[in-house]
């Protein structure tokens, strides 16, 4: 694995261009009906060996905990940069790294033994990780949904994925690309999302937050009046005033920048909530 090693130390400091020369030639002879070179063993052989390295370098972190997180860095930051940079490479690694989803979503994205599961347990780990390793993980998450963030979060959980979200501005759900300061990545403007019968089943079962399937739980408010609910209401809004006051928490608002900066207010927390009387009203009008 050192010569590996020192491959991809090597690959990173590459220019963006020179990343399509991982990919061998297809030999379209060899059958009638050739593969996508994506899914061509021949073609993606250089690409192989990168996962196979990606996988040995996650098996040495778990093993010691202790160990530097720079080791897994440059393997992640050069799938990333040549993915972004060539669509085949792409979509090679999105496969093997994100499949299609099915009933995995039952468990935490971070819960399993899979590339994405152990990934995605590295997106809120602490310690070692503050290096980088945590914002290699997440730009390659990032890249390999094409820079959409409603997928990246479908994929990780919006829970695990935020902090990536708040620190490049994308909390407001403006702009799907821009991250760092290369171009914009060679991405299939046709490509979908496909999705299994098994996802499609448990869809509208799953907790964005979380990632996975929620058992369904009742309203804690069901039953009462609108008078119990606003008392409720400002019961709720008084004791996070209260914490805020205290400097318990802090509670944050997404500001013009798409990035989260501190409440200075507790009504900050609620001044974009639609009024449901108001939207009502405006249905009827129409």
């Amino acid at each position: 694995m050192e010569i590996v090693n020192h491959s991809v130390n090597f690959l990173t400091m590459l220019p963006t261009g020179c990343y399509a020369g991982l990919l061998f030639q297809q030999d379209e002879e060899a059958s009638s009906q050739p593969l996508e070179a994506h899914r061509d063993a021949q073609v993606t052989q250089a690409l192989s060996v990168l996962l196979d390295f990606l996988t040995y370098q996650l098996d040495q972190d778990d093993k010691d905990p202790g160990r530097s997180g720079q080791l897994l860095t440059p393997i992640l930051t050069l799938i990333a940069t040549a993915s972004r940079a060539n669509r085949t490479i792409r979509k090679y690694f999105r496969i093997k790294i994100l499949p299609h989803l099915g009933a995995d979503v039952k468990r935490l994205p971070e819960s399993g033994s899979t590339l994405r599961n152990r990934l995605c347990s590295r997106l809120t780990a602490k310690g070692k990780l503050d290096d980088g390793t945590v914002e290699a993980v997440a730009f390659l998450i990032f890249v390999l949904c094409r820079e959409k963030i409603d997928r990246a979060v479908k994929y990780s959980g919006f829970g695990n994925f935020v902090g990536f979200l708040s620190r490049h501005g994308l909390m407001a759900g403006g702009g799907r690309r821009g991250v760092g300061s290369s171009p914009q990545g060679d991405y299939s403007s046709t490509s979908s999302d496909s999705e299994t019968e098994a996802y499609k089943e448990l869809k509208d079962q799953v907790n964005p937050v979380t990632g996975r399937v929620e058992p369904p739980r009742c309203n804690p408010m069901e039953g009462m009046s609108d008078e119990q609910k606003e008392y409720e209401v400002m019961q709720l809004v008084n004791k996070i005033d209260q914490l805020q006051r205290s400097g318990v928490i802090q509670p944050g608002v997404v500001g013009d920048d798409g990035r989260v900066r501190p409440a200075e207010h507790v009504l900050e927390l609620v001044q974009n909530v639609p009024d449901d009387d108001h939207g009502d009203a405006s249905d009827d009008s129409n």
